[in-house]
């Protein structure tokens, strides 16, 4: 199989993580943590990275870094190996202590770069061994409730979005909680999961829903109509519960929605259900077909249908967007 494309570009945004092999704990104690760090230290200090946002659990570790002179791949490489052979001598053992070479997803847009900060600080949140992040002692969040914190971490961003959001000229510790720390939905946690697991450098919708408009929502859907059937589903900016549960809520509350793609009249929430798990979701034909219960033709089938009612019936193309809308509110906690 071929190494996953890997965009390394100047002042490029990435998350970058790994896991230990056979999900086998990777840092044991705070010396472990604490020796990582420093490899992360010198890789700053060598400007092959910049970091944002870090949380070291015990399995694995995430970090939102920009790569300013587009050296991840050399620094993430020279950081892990540093950090195996330190931890081979103390364990006395020898062989590979990641799963692989690291893994990282570009950030291309503004809104998933903020869903990121929450979701690595969520990490010590969510596994429970912190009640809030800032009580975590291996995570960035720690240092943002302080004024200051160790050199090699990157403040200045996240510092800029407290400061706005708290209409501040300096920076307040206490904002930081404020702008970052509400909880972070499941919805937009499987969404980062699931781009994590995707390959390849695809377009990032999601700045285009950031205040939940549903003509942006409209004009989306519109745009993925015209596409070719052939074509990649892209990035998420919704996940498939949330579509399902606004979808069962809402047939119950309307009843039957008849549409008319062809001659024949058709149920006009499965073709709904259909599109917005392909468009939204960003799944795969097969995986469409298993949610809905019918084969990836079938599937594919539906969404064809969906294509020519997008065009030819605006009633069903404005619903569409409307329960498109309600689904990202779902995802992202606002319903």
């Amino acid at each position: 199989m071929g190494k996953r494309y890997r965009q390394d570009d100047i002042d490029a945004w990435h998350h970058v993580m790994n896991r230990g092999i056979a999900r086998r704990p990777t840092f044991e104690n705070r010396a472990d943590v604490r020796y990582f760090l420093s490899r992360v230290a010198h890789a700053v200090r060598r400007e092959d990275i910049e970091v944002h946002a870090y949380c070291v659990m015990t399995t694995h570790f995430h970090m939102l870094v920009r790569s300013p002179h587009g050296r991840l791949s050399d620094g993430m490489r020279r950081l892990q190996n540093e950090y195996v052979r330190y931890f081979n001598r103390r364990s006395r053992r020898d062989g590979p202590l990641f799963r692989g070479r690291f893994n990282s997803r570009p950030v291309i847009t503004l809104e998933y770069r903020q869903l990121l900060v929450k979701y690595i600080d969520d990490n010590a949140v969510s596994a429970g061994v912190a009640r809030t992040a800032a009580l975590y002692a291996h995570g960035s969040a720690q240092h943002y409730k302080r004024t200051s914190g160790p050199p090699w971490l990157e403040r200045s961003w996240i510092e800029s979005v407290v400061m706005a959001s708290m209409s501040r000229s300096d920076y307040w510790p206490g904002g930081y909680e404020a702008a970052w720390g509400a909880a972070l939905s499941p919805g937009l946690a499987r969404i980062v999961e699931q781009r994590i697991a995707c390959c390849g450098p695809e377009p990032d919708p999601m700045d285009e829903f950031t205040h939940l408009r549903t003509p942006a929502v409209e004009s989306w859907m519109r745009y993925k109509a015209k596409l070719a059937d052939g074509t990649k589903p892209g990035l998420s900016v919704c996940d498939a519960q949330s579509i399902r549960e606004v979808i069962a809520e809402q047939r119950s509350e309307h009843g039957a929605w008849e549409v008319k793609p062809t001659r024949q009249r058709a149920d006009g929430w499965n073709h709904c259900y259909v599109s917005l798990l392909r468009d939204l979701a960003a799944l795969s034909w097969p995986e469409v077909g298993h949610i809905v219960g019918c084969s990836e033709g079938g599937a594919l089938k539906t969404y064809k249908r969906h294509q020519v009612l997008m065009t030819n019936d605006p009633d069903y193309a404005r619903r569409t967007a409307e329960l498109g809308t309600l689904a990202l509110a779902a995802c992202r906690g606002d319903s």
